[in-house]
């Protein structure tokens, strides 16, 4: 629901935001003493009025991401952490408590208020955040207005005496944004799950949940879950086998192709013969229009087809494979893969519309031969439209070559 500012334009009324000082000072006490003068950043979400939760990162060279997160919710500590996201923190981008003497949120958020009442612009939330540029940079406020979840844009302010800097329009300075949603995003509110790097759009917007294997026995129902990266709400869950962050047992989540515009995801987790996950998502307008399990789509296309045109052998490789498992529908295996437009099937290319899919079906993938097994190889090709409307194309047996 649109807050008492959502109208920029209307009455100004005192800001009763809780200052960032005191949920660092509350932070302060949740980590060791050799890093509290070694600040990442400082930022929290909210409104106007309050920000309700606050994220303070510290540099923490015992952890890979060398970023240590406290969460305070209402003045209490709820969580410590270890920031996560392929983001790692260098030591020199940090700051110490006593550089913290300017400014606070509230002059920083002050400024942005006027900022956006004199410009007519229309906000109910706000992200605020407090870092270090670059080296040796003066410390700065960056205050992102939103409206609806859509951003309005970006005030600087000084964190020295809290002077308005400068203005940038929605999207020219997401990048600051996405590396704190990175460390911090991907934990709001979907517990022991991240959003890797890999699976970022190319405007850093979108990223896709990948839960912890190591807290397997806390999670509930794990899901990957389309997601903004800036405010964690979730677009849509992927319809398929869940992909996690470890990779074993020849299983991986392979690194995400988007379209240029991030309007396509293809999601596709790897297995051993075959993907266990092959998603491809339509979004528009924030949400998903729709999505299309590419994996079982194909994989029933060419099952269909195969056992038609060879129901006796078919019925005998089935029985031969009895028992293999879910990952091997009627016992055979089905390897679907998805070229990359017109230009090869490099799965580091740009997913476009509309999209060729490829499947290829056997029941031997380890070459035992005749004497074991009924020998059926088939071949698909397919295409999925502007609609998410998938088409057979072209179907054949493949020729079996005799030892």
């Amino acid at each position: 629901m649109p807050g008492p500012f959502a109208n920029a334009a209307s009455t100004t009324p005192t800001t009763a935001v809780r200052d960032a000082n005191d949920p660092l000072n509350i932070a302060l006490a949740g980590v060791d003493q050799s890093m509290r003068d070694r600040i990442v950043f400082v930022y929290g979400e909210g409104t106007f009025m309050t920000i309700h939760t606050w994220w303070v990162l510290f540099y923490d060279p015992s952890v890979p991401s060398h970023g240590r997160a406290v969460q305070v919710d209402d003045g209490q500590i709820t969580r410590i952490y270890e920031a996560m996201g392929g983001v790692v923190y260098p030591d020199s981008l940090t700051f110490a408590r006593a550089q913290l003497n300017g400014a606070g949120s509230r002059a920083a958020m002050a400024a942005a208020q006027n900022y956006a009442a004199q410009h007519a612009l229309a906000y109910d939330n706000v992200c605020v955040l407090l870092s270090m540029p670059t080296m040796n940079q003066a410390l700065r406020w960056q205050v992102e207005l939103l409206n609806e979840r859509a951003s309005k844009g970006f005030v600087f302010v000084n964190a020295s005496d809290g002077t308005f800097t400068m203005y940038a329009p929605p999207g020219s300075i997401e990048g600051s944004f996405v590396s704190t949603g990175l460390a911090l995003g991907q934990d709001i509110p979907f517990g022991y799950y991240t959003i890797p790097a890999y699976t970022l759009s190319p405007n850093h917007r979108y990223g896709v949940t990948v839960p912890q294997w190591e807290h397997s026995d806390e999670i509930d129902n794990p899901r990957n879950k389309v997601v903004e990266v800036k405010t964690g709400r979730v677009l849509a869950v992927i319809h398929t086998e869940t992909g996690w962050d470890h990779s074993g047992h020849y299983v991986s989540v392979l690194p995400s192709r988007w379209s240029p515009d991030g309007s396509l995801l293809l999601w596709h987790v790897d297995g051993k013969w075959s993907p266990t996950a092959l998603v491809l998502l339509k979004i528009e307008d924030g949400t998903v229009k729709w999505q299309i399990d590419l994996l079982k789509t194909a994989q029933q296309a060419i099952l269909t087809r195969t056992r038609k045109a060879k129901p006796h052998e078919y019925l005998a490789a089935m029985k031969a494979n009895a028992g293999n498992g879910s990952a091997y529908p009627d016992g055979f295996t089905v390897d679907v893969f998805c070229a990359g437009g017109e230009s090869g099937d490099s799965c580091s290319l740009p997913v476009s519309l509309p999209l060729k899919v490829h499947a290829d079906l056997t029941s031997d993938p380890k070459g035992i031969g005749f004497e074991y097994i009924t020998k059926l190889d088939a071949h698909l090709d397919a295409v999925v439209d502007k609609n998410g409307k998938f088409t057979v194309t072209e179907f054949h047996l493949v020729p079996i070559r005799l030892p």
